[in-house]
């Protein structure tokens, strides 16, 4: 029974990412594993699953942080999907081995992203602890943020005193985040804004993919 609850769980949080995805279009879609999934038609079919998933995982995993087992994330235009098929932490970008950032849930559902940022010098300009920031060099960088109307979700933004991007964080719902900002980690340069991704040079846009616990993992 309770393996027959994780399966349904599973199938209903897939049927939600990919909804949101294809703007409930009614659209079927063969996952990775080769099963048949129909995203859901209405807003208000996707909005009352997403209530009922919230309030089931609550109640399993009260008082509890853990992974986010299902999620998108944007960063640079590009869209990853992480599905419950994967289970574990989820750190979307290793620069050389060194975790830039990584997102697990709150006990109350929302997406949790934990950041640091350095110059080129690796001076420390911010850092962010499961969207509190934690620190900012006052003499590089002026950070503010805006709290939505929903709880736990808000938008962080970190520039420096010329308009240059630092850091951008957008938690949009319980099931999606967005992610920019300039991340420069033993001499990799990650470039991420809203015209694409820059990576050393390479530019990445408007891809799909999926998390399996890295999503960029580069040198």
């Amino acid at each position: 029974m309770q393996q027959l609850t994780a399966q349904l769980l599973e199938t209903l949080s897939n049927r939600l990412v990919l909804s949101q995805q294809y703007a409930m279009r009614g659209s079927r879609v063969v996952m990775s594993g080769g099963e048949v999934c129909d995203t859901f038609t209405t807003l208000a079919e996707a909005s009352y699953i997403e209530r009922i998933l919230m309030d089931t995982r609550r109640l399993r995993m009260a008082g509890k942080r853990r992974p986010a087992e299902t999620f998108r994330l944007v960063f640079g235009t590009n869209h990853i999907e992480k599905t419950g098929s994967f289970e574990g932490r989820s750190i979307p970008l290793v620069v050389r081995g060194v975790e830039v950032f990584k997102i697990e849930r709150g006990t109350d559902e929302q997406l949790l992203l934990s950041a640091e940022v350095r110059d080129e010098r690796g001076e420390l300009l911010v850092k962010l602890n499961r969207n509190n920031v934690v620190y900012f060099n006052k003499g590089e960088v002026k950070v503010s943020e805006t709290q939505k109307e929903t709880r736990g979700l808000r938008r962080l933004e970190a520039r420096r005193a010329n308009g240059d991007l630092v850091l951008e964080v957008d938690v949009k719902s319980v099931s999606e985040i967005e992610v920019n900002g300039v991340f420069v980690v033993k001499g990799v340069r990650v470039e991420a804004t809203k015209n694409g991704l820059r990576i050393d040079g390479l530019t990445l846009v408007h891809s799909q993919m999926t998390d399996n616990g890295t999503a960029f993992s580069i040198g």
